[in-house]
């Protein structure tokens, strides 16, 4: 990404403002000037207006050839006191005078030093003696009555006196030593134009730039930069030497700053001293609001361009964005400002790979922090309260109240836009712009930061504990028409814990999904669902497991009809390795069922998805690997329904075993929540319809307690718990 650096641009060329004809006629206003005295132009406009872009253009355009005007550049800015800007003041002037097109130049710039110096030396000897004088003052009130009235005065007050001056030796001593310099300057000066007053050098001064063929400009820029009593003083230097001739002084300045910092040294009348000063009042022409919003528009599209094409659904939400923010923006400066925050923002948020937030809410949040940090703050802060549906409407007003009051009441209107058009499921106020309905898997599936999974992802710049980045989404999707591909990454995304975030995203997403991925991906959900399913418990399904399921019957939604949606289903079962979602899916379908995904299916085409499911399970069955399933109570249920006798058949002669005696008992259990916690019971209705009671705690009963696991014993006396309340 890059930064602007928020400089003034410098050639014409790069104008976007349409400053051009205002910059040409101050230019012909300049090369024309004729009269007998300097010519004092005020250009003033709010900061980030635009004024040293308009100072840079003119110069430009001054040194062409055909206009060849000298141009002093002075940014009293840079110099630290009073003394230190004064000095550069006539510094810069002198330069000047020596390189302009006269045949008395280098004399014309002695004798401007030569002024210069008489003028400082004698603001310098006041202020030694004004040291002097107050430090003598403050000696002699100090020595009290007594050594004035004694028959000893004269010796009194000659050592008040010396005793004065070895005090203020110190102080005045950067001042003495400063008069040293400027007394070394007049000699030199002196030499180059002999013994004149300084009356008589002011008078020869305006000779010789009477007879410039060209003005010389002094520009001087970030007056409103400095402090109240160096603008005074930089005025009163405007003023001592405004009466030269083809000296045009440019002064650039914010005027209510100015006029502010006058008011000290004019008794509150600082605009009438200004007008005094100022021959000609200028302010900087209104940027036209079009083109003001252009460069936004331009600049902002470039920086999303970089990270990827706006399709057209974000075309016109970008579009909708630009009315909420646009009227945040009153200087370019606010734009170059907002510009280098969005750059760094996206930058961060992108990383190596994708970017992990929609790119137009950022767009808006970037406005909040940029101009409204208060309200952005407070926006970090409420994720719970902006990104949940609120009917608590003291809570509403109190949050929509915290935020608005953080800005000027001209600005809450506007704010309030933008806050409803980022968190549209908040019900900020019945007045504002009407707004697309929320929807939240929308918001969800397009990274939104109205939705909670998605909103801590703008202000930390990473990805929450079991969520996955953009990037891995994005790839994934692309993938989903390789069944391999798709399994494999729904493996790697069990690993690290993030399979139910995926599987909100695809929820999220499935009306996105082309045609050709519905097979590859539900093949792949079937596949996988065995490898990433917990410890199952009838009547509690884990998120996972609920994920695959609200998944599958999505996909199956998806076709155009029901025998689509059919023949798609049994396309899965029959080439998947899968065995507990096949099942689930198929056990769905029943009549009795309430999450039909297919629907409608006649006796005949049920009974073949139960037939090609009995199939599995047996095959599972007898290969040992059923045992092992952590749904295998579920299972084997499904199996004695659809087919009874295989069931009973098998588990009569599995049942001896301890492994399957306390897997039965695991996998077939309830779980309760009471004020005393959680607690668990074995469904020994559902193990009745599998196997035999009698053998079962047969089989419990033979083990030996200091051979279980404490899961073991655990499972163990649950058993034997629900028996003997059985019996009760």
């Amino acid at each position: 990404m890059k930064f602007n650096p928020d400089r003034p641009i410098c050639k014409l060329g790069d104008d976007l403002l349409g400053r051009k004809s205002f910059v040409n006629a101050i230019a012909a206003s300049i090369v024309g000037w004729k009269g007998s005295e300097s010519l004092i132009i005020g250009l003033s406009g709010p900061w980030g207006s635009g004024k040293s872009s308009v100072k840079n253009m003119m110069k430009e355009v001054l040194s062409s050839a055909e206009k060849n005007i000298q141009v002093v550049e002075f940014n009293p800015w840079q110099w630290a006191g009073q003394d230190q800007l004064g000095e550069a003041f006539f510094r810069e002037i002198e330069i000047a005078l020596g390189k302009s097109p006269s045949a008395d130049n280098k004399k014309s710039a002695a004798k401007w030093r030569l002024y210069s110096a008489r003028l400082r030396i004698g603001v310098v000897v006041t202020g030694v003696a004004s040291h002097f004088v107050t430090a003598l003052l403050s000696l002699i009130s100090g020595a009290g009555l007594i050594s004035l009235i004694t028959e000893h005065f004269a010796w009194a007050l000659g050592a008040v006196i010396v005793g004065g001056l070895v005090l203020v030796a110190r102080k005045a001593l950067a001042k003495l030593a400063e008069l040293a310099v400027l007394w070394m300057e007049l000699k030199e000066a002196n030499a180059a134009v002999y013994q004149l007053s300084t009356d008589e050098i002011k008078s020869q001064l305006r000779e010789d730039l009477e007879r410039l063929t060209r003005p010389i400009l002094v520009i001087i820029d970030d007056i409103d930069r400095l402090t109240a009593p160096q603008i005074c003083f930089l005025f009163q230097l405007v003023k001592t030497n405004g009466d030269f001739p083809n000296l045009v002084y440019l002064l650039l300045m914010e005027r209510d700053i100015v006029e502010e910092s006058l008011n000290s040294v004019t008794s509150g009348n600082g605009k009438n001293y200004l007008e005094k000063i100022v021959q000609v009042s200028l302010h900087l022409p209104v940027i036209a609001r079009g083109t003001l919003l252009d460069v936004l528009e331009k600049e902002t599209r470039g920086l999303l361009a970089a990270i990827d094409a706006l399709n057209e659904e974000e075309e016109s939400r970008f579009s909708m964005a630009l009315s909420y923010i646009s009227p945040h923006f009153k200087t370019l400066r606010g734009v170059h400002r907002f510009m280098n925050v969005l750059a760094f923002e996206l930058s961060i948020l992108r990383g190596d790979s994708a970017l992990s937030v929609d790119k137009i809410d950022l767009v808006g949040l970037t406005v909040l922090k940029v101009f409204y940090e208060k309200i952005y703050y407070r926006i970090s802060k409420a994720k719970h309260i902006l990104t949940r549906e609120q009917d608590d409407k003291e809570e509403v007003g109190r949050i929509r109240d915290s935020m608005l009051t953080q800005c000027a009441e001209d600005d809450r209107e506007t704010v309030l836009n933008l806050l409803a058009f980022l968190f549209p499921n908040f019900p900020w106020d019945e007045t504002i712009r009407a707004l697309p309905p929320y929807r939240e898997e929308d918001a969800l599936s397009k990274l939104h930061i109205s939705h909670p999974k998605n909103f801590d992802r703008y202000f930390v710049g990473s990805i929450e504990p079991g969520d996955i980045s953009s990037a891995d989404f994005r790839d994934f999707l692309k993938n989903c028409g390789d069944r391999k591909k798709t399994y494999e990454s729904l493996k790697d995304f069990n690993e690290k814990n993030v399979l139910v975030s995926v599987f909100e995203r695809l929820l999220a997403s499935t009306s996105k999904l082309e045609g050709t991925h519905l097979e590859p991906l539900l093949i792949a959900l079937f596949d996988v669902a065995d490898e990433c399913l917990p410890e199952w418990q009838s009547g509690n399904r884990s998120a996972i497991d609920r994920g695959l399921i609200f998944l599958s019957s999505s996909i199956l939604q998806k076709p155009p009809d029901k025998e689509s949606s059919l023949n798609l289903l049994s396309k899965a079962l029959e080439q998947t390795t899968g065995l507990y979602l096949p099942v689930v899916r198929v056990a769905l379908e029943t009549p009795e069922s309430k999450r039909q995904a297919v629907g409608a299916l006649t006796e005949q085409e049920l009974s073949a998805l139960k037939t090609v499911c009995v199939d599995k399970i047996k095959a599972w069955a007898f290969s040992g690997r059923l045992i092992q399933h952590p749904a295998f109570g579920y299972l084997v249920l499904r199996w004695e329904e659809w087919a009874p006798s295989q069931c009973s058949d098998w588990m009569a002669t599995q049942i001896g075993a301890k492994e399957v005696a306390l897997k039965l008992c695991s996998t077939l259990q309830d779980r309760s929540i009471s004020s005393s916690g959680v607690h668990y019971s074995v469904r020994l209705d559902h193990i009745a319809k599998v196997a035999d009671i009698h053998a079962v705690a047969k089989t419990l009963s033979a083990l030996k307690t200091d051979e279980l696991t404490a899961e073991e014993q655990q499972t163990s006396k649950l058993f034997f718990l629900a028996l003997n309340q059985s019996k009760s």
